[in-house]
């Protein structure tokens, strides 16, 4: 599948090729972060795009689902710093905004 709807590269972090992109595998939903400061998520099955999540004010460094399948945590990188809670089910974002401590 090839993900065409990012404006900014999926760029890895430190080399770390599956920071930017996370398959869950209870719906074959892909999640993806890239430097256009959005989150989307793809129909694996489809090759589709699902949705873009918006909130990150720089690139997406990370992208994760939780264990169980309902939870989608981003960080970002750069100006942002900031780890955000997505619901899976209704793709909101929580209130909570947690500050990354800056990498060297």
């Amino acid at each position: 599948m090839c993900l065409l709807s990012h404006r900014g590269t999926i760029v890895p972090y430190r080399g770390k090729r599956d920071e930017t992109i996370n398959l869950n595998t209870f719906h074959d939903i892909l999640v993806s972060g890239a430097g256009d400061q959005t989150v989307k998520l793809w129909d694996t099955a489809k090759g589709a795009e699902v949705a873009t999540l918006y909130g990150h004010t720089d690139y997406v460094r990370a992208v994760r689902f939780s264990r169980d399948g309902n939870t989608i945590y981003s960080t970002g990188f750069g100006a942002d710093h900031q780890l955000r809670f997505w619901s899976a089910a209704t793709l909101k974002r929580s209130d909570v905004k947690i500050p990354m401590l800056a990498t060297p």
